[in-house]
């Protein structure tokens, strides 16, 4: 398992290499299905937004998210966060309504301890990257609801000759 994460994560991961650096953005790997249940015992409200808990079918990239993961391959490390040598982790929170438009999407958490500080431009990459993307609807017994749903996101310089993991995903 730890090997096909490393690979999906080689897959995912951007690089450029300046000065022995390398620059990355990733993803955590793999498809995101709720814990929720399929069918919920009550009537649908067209009014909330469904989370991971509540309904199995979250809203989904229209591509897939093999496709979304690979869309970050087209993602360049922002140059002023290059020159300032800045590292970022966010938490993205994101809502699609029912038509599988994306409602509004936010910076939900921003690590600045240890090694991360602030980065605007790479949230305003990201942001822009989540709003830019078509969406298909979450669904509860095939009828479209409202979602809600975060994503991790890291932008990272490191060694590559270095042994160390450079992301807490453990690659």
């Amino acid at each position: 398992m730890r090997l096909l994460a490393s690979f999906v994560f080689l897959l995912l991961m951007q690089n450029v290499t300046a000065q022995g650096l390398r620059y990355s953005i990733h993803f955590p790997p793999g498809g995101r299905e709720g814990i929720g249940s399929k069918a919920l015992p009550i009537t649908i409200d067209t009014t909330h937004y469904y989370t991971i808990r509540e309904i199995r079918d979250l809203a989904k990239p229209a591509n897939g998210w093999s496709e979304f993961y690979k869309g970050v391959d087209t993602l360049v490390y922002p140059k002023k966060a290059k020159d300032q040598k800045l590292q970022t982790s966010l938490t993205v929170e994101y809502r699609i309504d029912a038509t599988g438009v994306v409602d509004s999407v936010f910076i939900r958490y921003r690590e600045t301890k240890g090694r991360w500080t602030k980065c605007l431009d790479c949230e305003k990459l990201i942001l822009d990257y989540f709003s830019n993307t078509k969406w298909i609807p979450g669904k509860i017994e095939e009828v479209p609801v409202k979602t809600v749903d975060y994503s991790h996101v890291e932008f990272t310089i490191y060694d590559p000759n270095s042994k160390q993991p450079q992301s807490h995903f453990g690659y």
